[in-house]
């Protein structure tokens, strides 16, 4: 279901096509530097994940989800209590963005540094903070929606912050694998 978009949303979904390409070519040059399997892997993960943001967006699925899980609570007359599910929900969303972020860090941690595998360490961090802000996006609890909405524009912040440190992750593994000597 393609929706029509505003600029702002088709303008991420340029900027998730863009940082899809760079992991895309990130994987290739892990595959023909002949560093290990799974940096390839990761950056082709990585890839597929800008892509699917870039299907969702234009899609407009998040928007259908939302708005479809509203309108269940509605017909079924619990909508005007959906903040005592959305408090709750929004919290786990949190707590696992969080734990997720943690173990990542912990992968982190185990790589060493100045070497390809800190980057992709680097933009697992990123993506994790990513997907827990497309959880929060489609829960809509108004409190976190006032923070990720607000003045601050923590949405946007995060949303893009992420994107872009993912593509510099790609971009600067690109130029460090294919060094002699690169560091496993």
């Amino acid at each position: 279901m393609i929706t029509t978009q505003s600029i702002l949303g088709l303008s991420a979904s340029a900027l998730y096509a863009v940082i899809g390409s760079a992991c895309g070519h990130a994987a290739i040059t892990a595959f023909k530097a002949r560093r290990p399997k799974p940096e390839a892997v990761w950056w082709a993960l990585f890839a597929i994940w800008f892509v699917a943001l870039v299907a969702l967006r234009l899609s407009g699925l998040e928007d259908y989800f939302r708005e479809g899980t509203r309108s269940v609570l509605r017909k079924d007359g619990v909508y005007e209590m959906r903040r005592e599910v959305q408090a709750p929900l929004s919290v786990i969303a949190i707590l696992c963005t969080a734990g997720l972020v943690a173990l990542t860090a912990r992968w982190h941690i185990r790589t060493r540094p100045g070497s390809p595998s800190r980057l992709i360490a680097y933009a697992r961090l990123a993506v994790a903070g990513l997907c827990g802000l497309i959880i929060l996006r489609v829960i809509s609890f108004h409190a976190v929606d006032v923070l990720l909405y607000g003045p601050a524009k923590l949405n946007w912040v995060i949303d893009i912050g992420s994107s872009l440190f993912t593509g510099w992750c790609a971009y600067r593994f690109g130029q460090i694998a294919r060094m002699p000597g690169a560091r496993r």
